[in-house]
């Protein structure tokens, strides 16, 4: 279809955005981690917004056909600012994450590593 490529994508499909981690060349570990927790309260937000956003405009691609067309297909591009900000902010977490290593902040390395456990078990 001609419009589906305005479609907001998926959470899960938003790559990270490259962030240099000498952003956080001046943090120390505890200021590192309360970042992180604001960077992932808002990811998590903002993911939720961007699945909505993709399941509304695959229903209005569905519908399209069968009404006017127009709010329809109007619809379908909303979600791309969204996908931006995601992808800075899963960036901000890797960079994060590379910080925390230069810095020797073990407990914040051993965080990302459950993290990642976690989320590699749940896409089996």
């Amino acid at each position: 279809m001609l419009f589906a490529g305005g479609c907001a994508t998926t959470a899960s499909t938003v790559q990270p955005t490259a962030i240099d981690p000498i952003k956080y060349q001046h943090y120390g570990c505890t200021q590192m981690e309360q970042r992180l927790d604001e960077v992932v309260i808002r990811a998590k937000s903002v993911a939720m917004i961007q699945d909505a956003n993709s399941s509304t405009d695959a229903l209005s691609l569905a519908v399209a056909p069968f009404t006017l067309w127009g709010p329809a297909l109007f619809a379908v591009t909303r979600g791309g600012s969204n996908a931006a900000e995601l992808s800075l902010l899963r960036g901000e977490v890797v960079a994060l994450e590379a910080a925390a290593k230069t810095k020797g902040c073990n407990d914040l390395t051993a965080t990302f590593e459950r993290q990642r456990a976690t989320s590699e078990k749940g896409s089996k």
